[in-house]
């Protein structure tokens, strides 16, 4: 997509960019569409601009038509993008402040704004899409609390795709898929440049906001468009409208051997079926973090452990509750590593840490600085 922005940029035309998926006909996008002036957005999008205020995050940007119309405004305003030929078209046009950066992994200190905190978040052109996957949905709201101002708003547009389903008679067939029906597969090519798959989300106004009240935030529907999309802003609840947050406190076990690998093992029940962990559990009353983990261990894996040292404790917000997991370096004193409750276990090489899919709040482990000292030297 960068490269066809850069040369509809310079030479008022380019090829086809030509966007495939497993569940759809073939398509392509147009160009023009991408450099379009205000007057010829759809309502949505001058809905999201009229409604913008403070700071603002134009998020996936590309060439930047609705940074541009924002900036004339007056607005400070910084657009970002993932494409080098993106980023440079929007300082051709002149963007003032433009990043090459992923909206993941933009952090406050990268910012240019005070605090890293911005008023308004701009995700248009169904730009709440890079989130991939509902699964993914918390760790987004997650990020998204770093970056948002304590009164912020963020604007972002979908579309429910269930027409795609609909039979004659107006009913929905939806497919026998796994996962959500609004989660695609794309790939794009534009002349000989064809770009790796990427997961992109549809999400329907219903799940959008189910989802955010889950993660602590309010979505309201603020403009509808002709074909099933539509324009939301989604901000944190206020103090009124939070529920209680259930707290849990739980003790982790990084089992080791003597060749560098861990111990992983996949949950075989809950909310969180099949995603991988480390094994532990909850601390009972009166228990040392020590003791708690060893219990779970015997209980679990039917597996005496000897703790070694203390890694990390771990806080993480997940949609239903609270987590604090203190993580503890083990190694196996007795027993076999019976499985009595989980679905599968993998030992894990340091080349092969992340080949299994872990659970939000057991990845920030693994990714974590102290992570080096996991392994003996």
């Amino acid at each position: 997509m960068g490269r066809a922005i850069a040369d509809y940029h310079k030479t008022g035309t380019a090829e086809k960019l030509r966007v495939f998926s497993p569940m759809l006909e073939d398509d392509e996008i147009p160009l023009h569409v991408l450099f379009r002036e205000y007057d010829n957005m759809p309502k949505t999008e001058q809905t999201a601009l009229g409604m913008a205020r403070g700071r603002v995050l134009d998020v996936g940007a590309g060439a930047g038509c609705h940074t541009l119309v924002l900036q004339e405004r007056g607005f400070d305003i910084t657009a970002i993008d993932i494409s080098p030929y993106s980023v440079d078209t929007m300082r051709e046009r002149g963007v003032k402040n433009v990043q090459r950066q992923d909206f993941f992994s933009l952090m406050p200190q990268e910012t240019n704004t005070l605090q890293g905190q911005y008023d308004t978040i701009l995700m248009l052109m169904n730009g709440i899409g890079i989130v991939g996957t509902l699964k993914r949905m918390p760790e987004f709201f997650q990020h998204l609390g770093r970056l948002l101002a304590p009164n912020g708003q963020l604007l972002c547009d979908s579309s429910d795709i269930c027409y795609l389903f609909m039979d004659e008679d107006g009913s929905i067939d939806y497919p026998e898929i796994p996962g959500y029906y609004g989660e695609l597969i794309y790939q794009m090519q534009y002349k000989d440049t064809v770009g790796d798959s990427f997961p992109w989300l549809y999400i329907d106004s219903d799940t959008l906001k189910t989802t955010a009240d889950l993660c602590g935030y309010q979505a309201e529907v603020v403009a509808e468009g002709e074909h099933y999309d539509y324009l939301a802003r989604i901000t944190r609840k206020t103090p009124q409208a939070k529920k209680e947050i259930r707290r849990i406190e739980v003790v982790a076990a990084i089992i080791h051997d003597d060749n560098g690998h861990v111990f992983a093992t996949q949950r075989g029940y809950g909310e969180m079926k099949d995603g991988w962990e480390f094994p532990g559990g909850k601390i009972e009353a009166g228990e040392t973090h020590e003791e708690a983990l060893q219990r779970e261990i015997m209980e679990e894996l039917d597996t005496h452990i000897a703790i070694e040292r203390f890694i990390k404790t771990i806080e993480w917000d997940y949609p239903q509750f609270h987590l604090t997991m203190h993580c503890y370096l083990c190694h196996i004193e007795e027993g076999t590593l019976a499985l009595k409750e989980h679905e599968a276990a993998r030992w894990l090489s340091p080349e092969d840490l992340m080949s299994v899919d872990w659970l939000p709040a057991d990845k920030a482990v693994v990714s974590s600085a102290e992570w080096q000292n996991v392994y003996p030297r």
